[in-house]
């Protein structure tokens, strides 16, 4: 991958993991905080919506773009923003808010490794740096250094 391709996606990483900061890294009804890519943001009066915080990760904005959006929602796990939006579950009173503290930007160093299938950037916590880099790890076999295996044997046979 390019070095704007890898800057592209920590910022995205990194801008989620932020937004999911600002509510306290938690779903606000059922405090589940074990995946972040399950987490979203619930806008409590849809009129008032501009734009759909999810969307920014294709589209990258500005910081104070996002916190003006992010002070209309709460942050909920996938299950319970369903469960919102179908009537079953109302959205607590006493819901944590977007936490005025997050409000001015303020970068954090991020920690980089090597992806181990293709060389790219990842992070420190990822296993690789992409969907498709993860399933190449994820075969039995190496589809790449099969021909050295199947070489490897033959020698040990003769």
């Amino acid at each position: 991958m390019t070095k704007k391709v890898d800057a592209v996606k920590l910022w995205r990483i990194t801008t989620k993991q932020r937004c999911v900061g600002a509510f306290g890294g938690r779903c606000g009804i059922c405090s589940y905080d074990k995946c972040f890519a399950a987490l979203s943001f619930h806008h409590i009066n849809p009129e008032r919506k501009d734009f759909s915080i999810g969307r920014f990760i294709s589209s990258p904005r500005s910081w104070a773009t996002i916190v003006r959006e992010l002070r209309k929602c709460v942050c909920l796990c996938c299950r319970c923003h369903a469960e919102v939006h179908d009537g079953i579950t109302k959205i607590p009173k006493d819901i944590r808010r977007f936490d005025e503290g997050f409000a001015i930007y303020k970068p954090t160093k991020i920690q980089i490794d090597e992806c181990p299938v293709c060389g790219g950037n990842k992070l420190i916590r990822q296993k690789s740096c992409s969907r498709t880099c993860a399933a190449k790890a994820s075969r039995r076999i190496d589809w790449d250094r099969s021909e050295e295996h199947t070489s490897e044997l033959q020698s040990h046979h003769d």
